[in-house]
């Protein structure tokens, strides 16, 4: 018995599959977090970098925040200023307490008043907090977003902001943990 071969059709060049060219192999690459440098891997060496910059970002507006406001004073004298006159001192017209998210009642206050706002970190498990305060006008416009905005921690619990918007206002208060605010006024 013979086996015939049966004869398939000859394909045109166009139809036959491609043929890979001998190319050299490329390197493998590697994916940006797989790589190393040294014995250390690229993902440890960015987060480090994060953790440091944002570190220092904290440090530094920490360290502004608690700066004295009278810390900048003007040494110069006038040759027309014959008599000083009196500043007028402020008093503690309004005072507020609280724990976390409240929002005060409308008082009023003159153009130039301050925010007097300490805080407990021990009232939240003894850890830091924020403490966040607007000013909004009765109306509720709100007329400085964030006027104090700081972390309250142990050794920064109290500090001093001026405003210079005067009306009838109230304060939205926004914290983790007790807050306690006085306001000075002229009275």
């Amino acid at each position: 018995m013979s086996i015939q071969q049966e004869q398939l059709p000859q394909l045109p060049e166009w139809a036959l599959p491609e043929q890979s060219l001998p190319f050299a192999e490329s390197p493998l690459r590697r994916s940006f977090f797989g790589g190393k440098i040294g014995p250390i891997p690229f993902w440890a060496i960015v987060l480090t970098l994060i953790v440091i910059v944002a570190v220092g970002e904290s440090i530094s507006w920490s360290m502004l925040s608690r700066s004295p406001i009278g810390a900048v004073r003007n040494t110069r004298t006038s040759a027309s200023t014959a008599v000083d006159t009196p500043i007028p001192a402020l008093i503690a017209t309004h005072r507020f307490t609280g724990y976390g998210v409240e929002r005060t009642e409308v008082f009023h206050v003159a153009d130039k008043w301050q925010i007097v706002w300490s805080c407990n970190p021990a009232s939240f498990y003894g850890q830091r907090y924020d403490l966040v305060v607007s000013v909004n006008n009765a109306n509720g416009k709100t007329l400085d977003f964030a006027a104090v905005n700081v972390t309250c921690a142990v050794g920064y619990t109290t500090d001093v902001k001026e405003e210079h918007s005067g009306g009838d206002i109230y304060l939205d208060v926004t914290s983790q943990g007790a807050w306690t605010i006085q306001v000075q006024d002229l009275g």
